[in-house]
């Protein structure tokens, strides 16, 4: 029997043989299907995914996605991911608490060929209300991410423009994690939290450059990663919500 964290190389390819339920649904089922999954508060409306059939499977209470060197390009990258566009203003503070397991991908055992794995990020978008279009809109590293990287073992990074708080995690580790960021542009906003890893917790509370324009940074999940990697790598998305908590923080 395969425990909840664990995924060997069997997993991978029995986990893409369901995948004609997705392939066959609306792009409206699909986020509804997410929603539940996922256990997400908001509406399915706000998801949108970014990715081939071949490299997600959504189950009852979680969504796995698999990248390898075959299954992964899209919109001019490669990635897999989960978009979740719930709206704030600029002052407000916002709650994002999600979980996750990295699944026991043959490629988080060593370095690989490229400098970025993102399985979370914050990234900012057009202001509709400016007139501003994805087809005339700079691109952007994300402002605030969660990488990982390999450097004498397996690595979890918060990242910003000029923070980095750096944890140990394994192939396999549960992943859970709590983000208050209170956004604020053209001055720096806070990133306070916690991450707890295979039952130890970390925190951290920093202030940064988090917005690169004045309008709202939607959320992402899964894998987006440099071009040049081509290994399996696997995560396994359990939960997410996200709340605006400005009132109580007043």
């Amino acid at each position: 029997m395969i425990s909840r964290n664990k995924f060997p190389v069997i997993a991978y390819i029995t986990l893409f043989f369901s995948l004609s339920v997705y392939a066959d649904c609306s792009d409206e089922v699909k986020a509804s299907k997410v929603k539940d999954a996922l256990s997400f508060n908001q509406s399915y409306s706000d998801i949108y995914i970014e990715s081939q059939k071949r490299a997600i499977n959504i189950g009852d209470n979680s969504v796995r996605i698999v990248l390898n060197g075959d299954n992964s390009y899209i919109f001019n990258g490669e990635r897999s991911e989960i978009d979740f566009n719930t709206s704030y203003d600029v002052g407000d503070t916002v709650e994002y608490d999600f979980d996750l397991a990295l699944m026991d991908s043959s490629g988080y055992y060593q370095a690989w060929d490229g400098d970025w794995v993102i399985i979370a990020q914050w990234h900012d978008q057009p202001n509709p209300n400016k007139g501003e279009t994805w087809s005339t809109f700079g691109k952007h590293s994300p402002p605030l991410s969660y990488q990982l990287r390999y450097d004498n073992g397996l690595k979890l990074v918060l990242h910003s423009e000029n923070q980095e708080h750096v944890f140990d995690v394994n192939p396999g580790s549960e992943v859970q994690c709590n983000n208050t960021i209170h956004w604020l542009y053209e001055s720096e906003g806070s990133v306070k939290g916690s991450c707890t890893i295979d039952g130890t917790v970390h925190k951290f509370s920093f202030s940064d450059q988090i917005m690169l324009n004045d309008y709202f940074h939607y959320f992402k999940m899964g894998i987006y990663r440099d071009k040049t990697i081509d290994t399996n790598m696997g995560v396994e998305l359990r939960s997410l919500t996200i709340t605006n908590v400005t009132d109580s923080n007043e």
